[in-house]
């Protein structure tokens, strides 16, 4: 990772097996990729500074600070919650590819798993392929029976919607990758920070997205 300072939890790595990105994939979620690799993640401090941090999963972080809004009472967090979901990023398609190499000779193995046709976010239901790849570095015999097992398999663990909530507030010491813990009128939501708008205006306000964790 050139560029950023040594930091403890995190080693160099090299990647060894080929990434396949979607068309329309941010850089920063390509880079965020590569330093998975490395056991690390990459975030944005609220002071705009590309920061590199050891990766701990969503469930494993602590909440660096809770939000509270309290109908009637002042709050730093502006009124009103926005919820969507992921259901049009989920795919209805899974292709695993293994390259078996042979001296100077490689044989490309492919499997690949689709929703049944009778599925809401079907092919056949929604008129377009929603493709996640994954390039195996091993593979199971036969190569092909064992492909088409683990692209079902795949596509199983993809099958589940992720929830995000936006809301805006002024300005709060939280940065991308953090855990939050979000406290709403009678219920809370826990959730891992994954963008933030901020306008440097005097008295400016953030418009903050979490995902559910």
């Amino acid at each position: 990772m050139g560029g950023f300072p040594k930091i403890d939890g995190v080693k160099d790595s090299k990647l060894t097996k080929t990434t396949v990105f979607d068309v329309g994939v941010t850089p920063m979620s390509i880079l965020q990729k590569i330093a998975e690799s490395a056991n690390a993640e990459i975030g944005v401090s609220t002071h705009g500074h590309t920061v590199l941090k050891p990766y701990k999963k969503p469930a494993d972080k602590k909440k660096s600070i809770t939000h509270t809004i309290v109908a009637n009472k002042r709050s730093v967090i502006l009124p009103g919650l926005d919820i969507s979901n992921s259901i049009k990023e989920i795919p209805n398609r899974v292709v695993c590819v293994f390259d078996l190499q042979s001296g100077n000779t490689t044989t490309q193995y492919i499997g690949k798993a689709a929703l049944a046709a009778t599925e809401p976010r079907s092919y056949q239901k929604t008129g377009r392929w929603i493709t996640k790849y994954y390039k195996l570095t091993n593979c199971g015999k036969p190569f092909q029976d064992y492909l088409n097992k683990k692209a079902k398999s795949l596509l199983s663990q993809n099958n589940s919607k992720i929830i995000y909530y936006e809301f805006d507030t002024y300005y709060q010491p939280i940065e991308i990758g953090e855990v939050i813990e979000l406290r709403y009128d009678n219920f809370s939501i826990k959730g891992l920070v994954s963008n933030i708008d901020l306008s440097l205006e005097v008295g400016a306000k953030m418009h903050v997205k979490i995902r559910k964790v």
